[in-house]
């Protein structure tokens, strides 16, 4: 009896033992991040024409061919590479550590994050672009946002601005609402046909679009892109007069890295929680206190529901979990 109870006690060290070597070692939050953010899709297209390219999520980039320079300030010409990540729901914020807040503090609902770096052989080069960002439901007080590393080495947003000529100032790079009367899938097949230039493409176009037809809404913005423009963001303020203090404590953290969110239930809203720091949200909002642990191949979580209604200090206990677990309950945050 005792060496069947050994077997079984060995077995399932085992089993647990293989369960972890499946989970690949974390020694930052950074790392966990890096792993499982939004994939990139690449696109190639000519720099010396007017062109697009077209997101899985559907969002567009226009392309203004003859614009764009390399380091040297020296004409691109011929083939370039576009790199696109595009951020659309909070699972896609959260896993790559995108939270909507501005390097001051201020609370932002997003419209919609993409990441866009355009290449020739694998060298950045600049130019003017449009990025249109689909959306539902338009907003008419969204604004661009660029992404920076705040001066307490956390991700944050700053306002687009463009030097004024005129005015010998900076302005603020609004957006504008597009409609196109076409579909998604209508766009995608243009996109796949720009290089083909025939008469059957051109015919596949035409069907596609009178097949599918349909009221698309965009944000664009419109910009031209230079080296420190990667991630831009489409955000309105969350300005309200009545706030409250939010803030988050771990009791027991050993060799554990951490990252605390706050998801906001009615909007595209998250909101990183540093340690040993508050935020001031406004008051009534609903949502869930989410925290995400790492240690090695170990995995923990932590999620709570609230309603702001005063000023609130979350002790924050984590608990045990599998990475595929861990994964899934963010993407059921949406």
């Amino acid at each position: 009896m005792k060496y069947v109870a050994s077997i079984f006690f060995i077995s399932i060290v085992i089993l647990c033992s293989s369960c972890n070597k499946n989970q690949e070692s974390y020694n930052s939050m950074d790392a966990f991040f890096n792993t499982n953010t939004k994939e990139s899709q690449f696109f190639r297209v000519n720099a010396d024409n007017d062109n697009f390219v077209v997101g899985k999520e559907g969002t567009i980039v226009q392309l203004k061919g003859g614009s764009f320079v390399d380091a040297n300030e020296q004409k691109v010409t011929g083939e370039i590479l576009v790199e696109l990540k595009e951020l659309y729901s909070k699972a896609d914020l959260i896993l790559s550590n995108r939270p909507t807040v501005t390097t001051d503090g201020f609370l932002l609902e997003s419209g919609g994050v993409v990441y866009v770096n355009i290449m020739k052989n694998y060298e950045k080069v600049v130019g003017e672009i449009d990025i249109l960002f689909p959306t539902d439901s338009p907003k008419d007080d969204m604004l661009l946002f660029n992404g920076v590393i705040s001066d307490s080495s956390n991700f944050a947003w700053e306002r687009l601005l463009i030097w004024n000529l005129a005015s010998s100032d900076y302005d603020v790079v609004r957006c504008y609402i597009d409609t196109l009367q076409i579909s998604i899938d209508s766009l995608q097949v243009l996109q796949d046909s720009i290089n083909e230039r025939s008469v059957d493409s051109l015919r596949r176009v035409n069907d596609s679009i009178r097949q599918n037809a349909q009221d698309l809404y965009f944000y664009r913005g419109v910009m031209q892109i230079n080296s420190d423009f990667d991630w831009i963001n489409v955000d309105r303020f969350l300005m309200e007069e009545n706030a409250v203090s939010l803030s988050c404590y771990v009791s027991d953290t050993k060799n554990l890295y951490y990252q605390i969110f706050f998801v906001l239930d009615s909007i595209r809203s998250v909101i990183d929680l540093p340690m040993n720091c508050s935020r001031e949200i406004p008051v009534g909002y609903k949502g869930k206190i989410i925290a995400i642990g790492v240690d090695g191949k170990k995995r923990y979580y932590f999620s709570q529901d609230v309603e702001l209604k005063n000023d609130m200090n979350i002790d924050i206990r984590f608990e045990k979990i599998k990475e595929s677990e861990l994964l899934e309950k963010i993407q059921n945050l949406n």
